[in-house]
């Protein structure tokens, strides 16, 4: 429901304009506090939910690196069986660098954890920012432990830096089979991310989060980066 008490608009056609449902970023909620710290003992998974993505080790811990992502639109086309959906790139103003890199590295790809069956739905990416404005076709899939998970990479050449990554944006258009985020979604609830550098040093930066992709609410709300400033050990 909108705030007026009226059900949402769904966008109908090829000019689909205003956004089926809108969500706008909480990244510092009480929810995302509370989730993020009752998972804190999960060891080579997301510790936001206890999956066991990204499915290796690497630096998950965001209190280890200043890079986050908010789902800022997302819309619908029901008659194509399309839909966009768009993530901003932001830079924390504090960083713990412990015994990494990871406050002072670049965005080499964006993985995401679909369902099973999802194959082929990530049509392209839209990437824009300071110094791009381009689509690019670079998806590959994997499986792993029986899980699928999709990546946008390389990235590096446009996100290497704190400044270019800084309000960057990333498009995701999507077709069928799973053409909507709560398709997409592998539990139809919550879309897990892992923004990841390159590999330096036999380790890869790889701060995660997640989006809120269930139509229960409205606005959605998206829990897309913790505060750890209470933890003080790596969940690698």
């Amino acid at each position: 429901m909108t705030a007026n008490g009226s059900a949402p608009s769904r966008c109908r056609g090829a000019s689909c304009g205003a956004p089926t449902w809108r969500s706008l970023s909480a990244p510092f909620g009480a929810i995302g506090m509370i989730l993020a710290l009752g998972a804190l003992g999960v060891g080579h998974a997301s510790y936001l939910t206890g999956s066991k993505f990204p499915f290796e080790g690497c630096i998950m811990n965001t209190m280890y690196s200043p890079f986050y992502a908010t789902l800022d639109d997302y819309k619908e086309n029901p008659e194509g069986s399309t839909s966009q959906f768009c993530i901003s790139l932001h830079v924390a103003p504090g960083c713990t660098p412990g015994k990494y890199r990871c406050c002072n590295t670049s965005i080499n790809k964006l993985k995401l954890f679909p369902a099973m069956g999802c194959r082929g739905s990530l049509a392209n990416a839209i990437l824009s920012g300071k110094t791009i404005n381009r689509t690019v076709n670079s998806i590959y899939w994997e499986e792993h432990e029986g899980s699928d998970i999709v990546k946008i990479t390389p990235l590096m050449e446009w996100f290497n830096n704190a400044e270019n990554i800084d309000g960057a944006r990333i498009c995701i258009n999507l077709r069928k089979p799973c053409w909507t985020l709560p398709t997409l979604s592998h539990n139809g609830k919550v879309l897990e991310y892992a923004l990841y550098d390159k590999k330096v040093n036999n380790y890869e930066c790889c701060p995660v989060g997640l989006f809120n992709v269930t139509r229960d609410t409205d606005p959605l709300d998206v829990i897309s980066r913790v505060a750890l400033a209470t933890s003080t050990k790596s969940n690698f």
